[in-house]
C-alpha cells in the first residue's frame, strides 16, 4: 500500500471517529439528528464518497430506492462497487424492516 493511500485511508477512518466523539462528549454533544443526511449515511455505509451522488439518485429519500438494481446503484456516478453493495445490503434490509412494520399496522387496524 502507498503511503498516500494509507494516509487517505486513515484520514477517512478519522472522520468517522471525530463525529462519534461529538456524539457521546459531556460537554453540548451533537445529536444524530443534528448531522445532514449525508454524514449519516457516512457513517452507516463508513465512507463518505459517493454519498451524496446516492441520495440524489434516491431524490433524497432511501425509501425511493428499496428494489432497486444493484447494477443500477453501481451505475450512479461517484458510487463504486463497494458502496454499491453497502447500500444495497442496507436497502434489503430497509425493506424487510418496512414489510414488518406494514404488517404490524395491518394487524393493529384489524384489531380495532
Amino acid at each position: 500500500m502507498s503511503h498516500r493511500h494509507h494516509r487517505a485511508k486513515y484520514r477517512r477512518s478519522r472522520r468517522g471517529e471525530r463525529i462519534f466523539g461529538a456524539l457521546v462528549r459531556k460537554r453540548k454533544p451533537i445529536r444524530l439528528g443534528d448531522l445532514s443526511d449525508v454524514e449519516r449515511l457516512s457513517l452507516i455505509f463508513g465512507q463518505s464518497q459517493g454519498v451524496a451522488e446516492l441520495l440524489e439518485f434516491a431524490e433524497g429519500d432511501l425509501l425511493n430506492l428499496i428494489g432497486v438494481d444493484l447494477r443500477d446503484l453501481e451505475a450512479v456516478p461517484g458510487v463504486g462497487p463497494a458502496l454499491a453493495a453497502k447500500a444495497y445490503a442496507f436497502l434489503y434490509e430497509l425493506g424487510r424492516l418496512k414489510q414488518r412494520v406494514c404488517a404490524e399496522e395491518e394487524r393493529e387496524e384489524e384489531l380495532s
